[in-house]
């Protein structure tokens, strides 16, 4: 377990975390950052979902993260995070259509 956890995966008001903001945020370098100190920081749900919604960088950092990660999970994270759904029950892919993302799918 990252020790970082305490920091980067606390849930705040709404269930957000620090990563979720960072996300909201589009704050390339610092999700960069969280991402080396805290991977397991990307199963937090809605991560991905908040990234297509609000800011189609941050997606892009969490893909390029996933791709170039040596975790042990890196594997599993590059497949299973498009299926992950939100407290609404809608995968990644379900928000990219509905707003209108073709360039995630």
């Amino acid at each position: 377990m990252c020790t970082c956890i305490y920091f980067i995966r606390v849930k705040g008001k709404g269930g957000l975390t620090p990563l979720h903001h960072v996300v909201r945020t589009g704050d390339a370098d610092l999700l960069f950052k969280f991402l080396e100190v805290c991977p397991k920081g990307i199963e937090d749900v809605p991560v991905f979902h908040i990234s297509v919604k609000d800011k189609f960088e941050a997606f892009q950092v969490l893909v390029r993260w996933l791709i170039r990660s040596r975790h042990e999970a890196a594997q599993r994270w590059e497949k299973e995070p498009i299926s992950w759904a939100d407290m609404e029950g809608k995968t990644v892919l379900h928000v990219a259509a509905i707003r209108n993302r073709p360039r995630v799918c």
